[in-house]
């Protein structure tokens, strides 16, 4: 079995080999890197740019022209949406919950200090 796998595995470096020539022969061709070197340079290719577009040909109702689709302004906006928030909107979101803490154990402290000096006032009446 040892032998059979060999061969099989020299058979594999074999193709390797061959994919590597293949490889070896694939030209280069940089569309974003600008090579430094010379040699590599004449593998650049131009810079493309897109097509213009004639507008004005399809305004006149030329059939082969590219129209320009444009949404118009449907409904109202939310000035929500499009104000920014307030500066301090994240500390007031993040303090919220401590504050209602905070305004229950004050309303808790005023009725306590309400019923003592109720208690007071009965006491000197009686």
């Amino acid at each position: 079995m040892r032998a059979s796998a060999g061969a099989d595995d020299a058979g594999g470096r074999a193709a390797d080999a061959t994919s590597r020539e293949g490889r070896a022969t694939r030209e280069i061709a940089f569309r974003n890197y600008v090579p430094r070197d010379g040699a590599l340079a004449a593998a650049k290719l131009p810079a493309t740019t897109a097509p213009a577009l004639d507008v004005a040909a399809a305004r006149d109702g030329d059939e082969g022209a590219v129209t320009l689709g444009l949404e118009p302004n449907v409904g109202d906006v939310d000035p929500g949406m499009v104000a920014p928030r307030r500066a301090n909107w994240d500390l007031k979101r993040d303090v919220e919950a401590r504050l209602e803490k905070l305004e229950r154990r004050t309303r808790r402290a005023l009725v306590d200090v309400a019923r003592e000096e109720a208690r007071a006032r009965a006491a000197m009446d009686a």
